[in-house]
């Protein structure tokens, strides 16, 4: 039961709320993407491993379960990537998901991307879409390869054998 002064008792809000016996709080909505993400000074984006220190090469968020890819310096990256011959976009719009892998059928800069929907390249961009890109002015010829990233699910290292782990005190240095 609350409690209040008279003034708020003559008022008919006051009223209502003097006679309530529960106050029901709204859940918390679950945030969009892992709490493993840290943004850092310069406006960088890292991902923390369950290990401590931050992960570089693949990243599949835990929650929006979109890969994402981090340099060697652990720094998530945004353009066009080449892995095993394939390319794949990471985003470069401010959308909430940047960097994430864009996939088949969303649309990127007007731009309806075809991308594959198999398991084991699932992303990797047509040739129409590279052309598309290519026309829309975003560089798509010369692009790292990427090719042999570790893979990390979960906060840990799945794919290839994990690197050596920094110590907590240490900054990365893979």
């Amino acid at each position: 039961m609350m409690t209040m002064a008279p003034i708020a008792q003559s008022n008919p809000l006051g009223q209502y709320l003097n006679e309530m016996t529960t106050i029901t709080a709204q859940a918390a909505e679950q945030l969009p993407y892992s709490t493993r993400w840290e943004t850092q000074a310069d406006g960088s984006w890292k991902y923390k491993l369950d290990a401590g220190g931050y992960a570089s090469g693949w990243i599949q968020d835990e929650v929006d379960k979109n890969w994402y890819y981090m340099d060697e310096s652990a720094t998530m990256q945004s353009g066009v990537y080449k892995s095993y011959g394939k390319y794949y976009l990471l985003s470069e719009i401010h959308d909430g998901h940047y960097g994430h892998m864009v996939k088949n059928g969303e649309v990127y800069q007007g731009i309806t991307i075809s991308a594959s929907t198999n398991a084991d390249d699932e992303g990797a961009l047509t040739d129409s879409t590279l052309s598309a890109l290519r026309d829309a002015g975003l560089n798509v010829d010369n692009v790292p390869d990427i090719s042999g990233s570790q893979h990390v699910k979960d906060g840990e290292i799945t794919s290839p054998s994990p690197a050596p782990q920094p110590t907590q005190s240490s900054k990365p240095s893979w």
